[in-house]
């Protein structure tokens, strides 16, 4: 089994699983444009947060030489995106202007640490880290350390959209490997 992206030690939520190689690189490569999304709890260290202060990681960002793509950010609700248990204090600090805020955030490139270095850039401290998405695939209500096998149906997707995407580039990767060289069989996350 081989984990696809990564969550670190400070990072909680969807974490998937795969036994087909190909399948991995396709769903993380940044060309194949996956969108990683995240619930974060930001406390606001050394600016205030705001819908407009968010909204201008939209542009993308360098941060200490390392650029880094659009992100999507918005100010939200917790209890509308996760069923866990939430920080004490977690109501009402979702309209901006507090120094406690959630916001979602959503990547395609997922560079090491990047939303903890952009939101440290912009003055703000993350104090809580939750992947809710990784493209199609939802954490929606999987309470902490319990595993769900994905469906027959979406490992199917999944992988036609592989071999669809496959196709149009001529059966070879960004990198120049040919693509679907991996075992065959049955693939389960």
């Amino acid at each position: 089994m081989r984990t696809v992206g990564r969550l670190d030690y400070m990072t909680e939520g969807l974490l998937l699983l795969t036994n087909n190689g190909a399948l991995k690189r396709f769903l993380e490569l940044p060309i194949n444009a996956f969108q990683r999304e995240y619930l974060v709890r930001l406390h606001a260290a050394h600016a205030p947060i705001s819908r407009e202060s968010l909204a201008d990681l939209a542009m993308g960002i360098t941060v200490k030489g390392i650029s880094y793509g659009p992100i999507g950010a918005s100010l939200v609700d917790p209890r509308d995106h996760f069923t866990g248990p939430l920080p004490t204090g977690s109501g009402g600090e979702t309209q901006g202007g507090g120094r406690n805020n959630w916001a979602t955030v959503t990547l395609h490139e997922g560079k090491n640490r990047e939303i903890r270095r952009v939101m440290e850039h912009k003055g703000w401290q993350v104090t809580r880290l939750i992947r809710i998405a990784y493209g199609p695939l939802r954490l929606g209500t999987l309470s902490s350390g319990n595993v769900l096998l994905c469906s027959s149906e979406q490992v199917s997707c999944l992988t036609n959209l592989m071999a669809k995407v496959e196709a149009g580039r001529g059966g070879v990767r960004e990198d120049g490997e040919r693509m679907g060289s991996g075992r065959g069989g049955r693939h389960e996350w």
